[in-house]
């Protein structure tokens, strides 16, 4: 398997309740139903008590026009998904716990990604084939706030 890390900087390591916005190139094959011709929007939060994360899969910068955002203007989005996290000390407890309490979640998570997809296959639409690696595919870009 392929893997690719996004790094994001915070160079002044501030600690602000107010979520940070990030726009990234899109740099890895993620789903053959997605056009690597996309961008990224990461809102995160400085980790503390909690983290906030945020990450939108939009047109590319290059090709994004007035055509991709809706009636209100807001910027169009393929995708987007939020993970709002507490943390919590890890001990055997709390890990016996998580197990006890989300036994098959990673089988529910990978049955689902199946399941959307045969359902995307199912209406047709297109498959995008993985692209041709380059040298540095797999290095890590480090993201700066925009």
């Amino acid at each position: 398997g392929e893997t690719h890390c996004y790094v994001i900087s915070n160079p002044l390591h501030t600690k602000t309740a107010a979520p940070r916005s990030i726009l990234q190139d899109k740099e890895f094959h993620v789903s053959p139903f997605m056009s690597m011709e996309m961008a990224y929007r990461w809102r995160l939060t400085a980790p503390e008590h909690r983290l906030l994360v945020s990450i939108a899969n939009l047109p590319s910068p290059a090709i994004q026009t007035s055509e991709w955002a809706d009636q209100s203007g807001s910027e169009a989005r393929f995708f987007d998904v939020t993970m709002s996290l507490q943390r919590q000390e890890i001990t055997p407890w709390t890990m016996t716990r998580l197990l006890c309490r989300w036994p098959a979640v990673t089988m529910k998570v990978s049955l689902a990604i199946y399941w959307q997809a045969l359902r995307l296959w199912m209406k047709s639409v297109p498959f995008v084939a993985h692209p041709q690696r380059t040298p540095d595919s797999s290095a890590a870009r480090i993201c700066t706030d925009t």
